[in-house]
């Protein structure tokens, strides 16, 4: 069952936020969260982006997606990549240990 709604007549209770990305989101809390994933950006979901966006929601979560592109997402785990261990381990190195 789907019902369209013209934004302007939504409550203004309602805050929106138009192609918020997840990222950007990050630190914020919204009463109800839409996440939208896109099967064609695959390369980019992660189970860490899920759960940051599912997180982000104080009452409710819409999870609109391909189940085959959620799926892929629940496999992927992000590698963080900082160069911060290599960093610290040069300057320990460079200071004698």
């Amino acid at each position: 069952l789907q019902k369209w709604v013209a934004a302007a007549r939504l409550p203004k209770s309602i805050e929106t936020a138009y192609a918020l990305t997840i990222h950007k989101s990050q630190g914020s809390e919204f009463r109800h969260v839409a996440v939208v994933l896109e099967a064609h950006a695959a390369q980019l979901l992660s189970k860490e982006l899920i759960y940051t966006a599912i997180t982000r929601a104080k009452k409710a979560v819409s999870l609109l997606a391909a189940p085959s592109a959620l799926a892929a997402a629940m496999t992927v785990r992000t590698a963080r990549k900082s160069g911060l261990s290599a960093k610290i381990s040069q300057q320990l190195q460079g200071n004698g240990g």
